[in-house]
């Protein structure tokens, strides 16, 4: 997934306006926090309670839901192609609303694939450090959220909120 986010940059639309960074200071350092907390022994080693069994149905499904959900956030990279602003949303020369792909399924594709990989890498470990990075990585996504929406609102106005109306924000058919 690293590999497709690094290769995107290199063809990006120009930025024409960018937002200030310091709204996105607090959700970025607690996103890169629970990858921390999931991905670094330290944390399952001094926190090794479990909380799911550690078994090969928990780990073939955890595994399943990892693949999924690394598959969609990348399909959906793709399908916002050069748009994509990385980080921090920007608006850029020609900003194209994308509602096509996974973006007619929800408006936030990418984040609904994390956090599915993330669900899915932690039901594989099992551990409540797992779990609790998950919890940390839903929570920070859900800031990243109405902090985008607004911004989303006033590059494209009303298109997005007609796109908001028939467009579930995260969860399909639900939220």
């Amino acid at each position: 997934m690293f590999l497709v986010w690094m290769i995107g940059r290199i063809s990006n639309k120009r930025t024409v306006k960018k937002h200030a960074f310091s709204i996105y200071i607090f959700t970025t350092v607690f996103l890169y926090l629970s990858y921390l907390i999931l991905f670094l022994p330290y944390f399952s080693r001094t926190f090794p309670l479990q909380v799911t069994p550690q078994n090969w149905v928990f780990g073939l499904f955890g595994v399943l839901l990892c693949l999924l959900g690394v598959g969609f956030a990348i399909w959906s990279r793709y399908t916002l192609g050069k748009n994509w602003s990385g980080i921090i949303v920007t608006q850029k020369e020609n900003h194209d609303l994308i509602k096509t792909g996974p973006y007619t399924i929800v408006r936030h594709p990418i984040y609904l694939g994390f956090i599915v990989a993330m669900f899915g890498f932690a039901l594989t470990i099992g551990n409540i450090t797992s779990y609790v990075a998950v919890v940390l990585e839903i929570v920070t996504l859900l800031m990243r959220i109405f902090i985008e929406e607004k911004l989303m609102n006033q590059i494209f106005s009303n298109s997005y909120q007609v796109y908001s109306l028939r467009t579930k924000r995260l969860i399909p058919f639900v939220w």
